[in-house]
């Protein structure tokens, strides 16, 4: 395996990782809003979705390891 090919497993890998963290972030925001913690709860949707444009990132890598 070469280090592209290694680099697109290792990216898979973390867009995988980084959905499971979103979907937590979620649950936990809806935990925290259960429990009168909306600022808490919002910063975690925030998380949320930061974590989600972080995956765009990695998708744009592999999408150019894809060009060379």
């Amino acid at each position: 395996m070469n280090f592209n090919e290694k680099l697109e497993k290792l990216l898979d890998h973390w867009q995988e990782h980084n959905t499971e963290h979103a979907k937590s972030y979620l649950k936990w925001a809806e935990e925290a809003r259960s429990s009168n913690l909306e600022r808490v709860a919002q910063l975690l949707e925030r998380a949320h979705q930061e974590t989600l444009k972080i995956n765009a990132i990695f998708e744009e890598a592999k999408d150019i390891l894809k060009e060379v």
